[in-house]
């Protein structure tokens, strides 16, 4: 019992009073992050033609950006040891989050892009020949 209630202690202490050792690792996790949306944000409007890599992908610039954003706000309030805002279980949050999406964002590319590629390329190639509408 004593251990769950000192696991529970580290977790939510209200200010850690241990020195945070990875600030510079978490701000270059952060910066990499701000860089890696940017590109991505470059790399769609690049592909504008592609309707489905836009489609899916539309948001993910934004989550990056905002994950990157709050880390960053973790680290400002963890050097600061402002109160709530530096407890360890905040930034397991914002972390697990990021790798949530993260994982969320490699599988829609790399797994779920090529079938609805492929689908697309499909139905434009069979609506080819299909009359259009007269416009009057």
């Amino acid at each position: 019992m004593t251990h769950i209630l000192n696991f529970l202690q580290y977790r939510f202490q209200a200010i850690p009073f241990t020195p945070f050792k990875y600030q510079y690792l978490m701000l270059a996790i952060a910066i990499i992050g701000i860089i890696a949306s940017i590109a991505l944000k470059i790399y769609i409007k690049k592909n504008k033609e592609d309707k489905i890599l836009k489609k899916l992908l539309k948001s993910a610039p934004k989550k990056f950006i905002t994950i990157s954003v709050l880390l960053i706000l973790y680290v400002l309030a963890r050097y600061e040891y402002m109160a709530y805002l530096s407890m360890r279980f905040v930034n397991f949050i914002i972390i697990g989050f990021g790798i949530y999406y993260l994982i969320t964002y490699f599988n829609l590319y790399y797994k779920v892009y090529p079938i609805e590629k492929k689908k697309h390329d499909e139905l434009v190639q069979n609506n080819k020949y299909l009359p259009r509408k007269k416009h009057k």
